[in-house]
């Protein structure tokens, strides 16, 4: 495992130089994906702050069906603040803003946010497919790098490398830490977090993958569910739904999108690696070799918020999702084995249970 020391590690074979030649993917899409509190944001804005990229937020975010230009500007600076993400130059989704018709993204539909979560690279999805392709481009219609940053492609990963000929990085962050940021945004009255995953399971409650979460939590929808609006729903099952049964939730769900990401992404960034100073350095090389973009990941930090679980409580929670996880629905490949060199040894034990 990475212990901060000057070694091979973080995805890098051997130590070389940067300008020594051309990487693989130097001219083409970097597709950035994490979970929802997982440091995506702050990855996306070190791609957004080079004058030769077009970076999109969110770019399957389920409001772009409706986004406007004004709506655009009410990401003020003091709202990103509040968000707790880093400092932005301009509101969230500004990039959009040529792309709006009357009034939503144009080639988006709000099905594209949720529904068929997980695909498989031989899946067929021409509609997604032309969006995003629209998107990428747009950005070399203007000369620059598409940059893409997802939250809602760590099961779509495998399609989306199938499809483009991109330079995929996952990041990552303790399972622990994101639930404690879901948990913490629910104390102050924003179930938004564990809404959008609850929706997730509702529209995909029959896939091999999520249905034994779905049976294990009693979240499959009934006539009378149907019947309440959703906001509402999802506000009454997390108000319900104890620390251990939401911990539960979002680990098996972090089992499933980063054992996915282990098999199919080009770089694997985990963010409890950056209490090393060495270890954002040399992510920047690798991808300055990879792509010829040269991001500055200094600030990059492992932030932890405090965690209202024990370490023991957490571990049979732990393994109770680990043994009820389906072994069969990650692939167990050499690269997956690889990259397991890449994370914390804690999470590389967790993931090599189940892919």
């Amino acid at each position: 495992m990475y212990d901060g020391t000057d070694y091979p590690a973080a995805g890098l074979s051997s130590p070389w130089s940067v300008e020594a030649r051309p990487g693989p993917f130097q001219g083409r899409p970097v597709f950035l994906h994490g979970m929802w509190r997982s440091g995506s944001t702050y990855l996306w804005s070190r791609f957004r702050a080079l004058p030769e990229t077009q970076c999109f937020y969110e770019p399957l975010h389920h409001g772009l069906a409706k986004l406007t230009r004004s709506r655009i500007a009410h990401d003020t600076p003091e709202q990103i603040s509040a968000n707790r993400h880093p400092s932005l130059s301009q509101p969230y989704f500004s990039e959009f803003s040529s792309l709006i018709g009357i009034r939503g993204v144009r080639g988006y539909r709000r099905d594209l946010a949720y529904d068929r979560f997980v695909l498989d690279a031989a899946d067929r999805h021409p509609r997604l497919e032309r969006y995003i392709t629209g998107l990428v481009d747009h950005a070399a219609g203007q000369g620059r790098t598409a940059v893409l940053g997802f939250n809602r492609t760590g099961l779509r990963l495998a399609w989306m490398k199938a499809q483009f000929a991109s330079y995929n990085i996952y990041i990552d962050r303790e399972p622990a830490a994101i639930w404690a940021s879901y948990a913490a945004e629910m104390a102050k009255g924003n179930f938004s977090f564990y809404a959008m995953w609850l929706t997730v399971l509702e529209k995909n409650a029959n896939h091999p993958l999520l249905a034994p979460l779905v049976e294990r939590l009693g979240l499959k929808l009934s006539v009378g569910d149907h019947l309440q609006k959703a906001k509402a729903r999802h506000r009454r099952i997390m108000t319900a739904m104890s620390h251990e049964q939401s911990y539960f939730m979002v680990f098996y769900l972090w089992l499933a999108c980063t054992g996915h990401a282990l098999s199919q992404c080009d770089l694997l960034i985990d963010t409890r690696l950056a209490e090393s100073d060495r270890y954002p350095r040399r992510v920047q090389a690798e991808i300055a070799y990879a792509t010829g973009l040269k991001i500055d990941l200094s600030e990059m930090r492992a932030a932890e918020p405090r965690v209202e679980l024990s370490c023991a409580m957490r571990d049979l929670i732990e393994q109770s999702a680990i043994a009820l996880f389906p072994r069969s629905a990650l692939p167990r490949t050499a690269a997956s084995r690889r990259r397991l060199a890449n994370v914390s040894s804690r999470k590389a034990e967790h993931l090599a249970a189940v892919c």
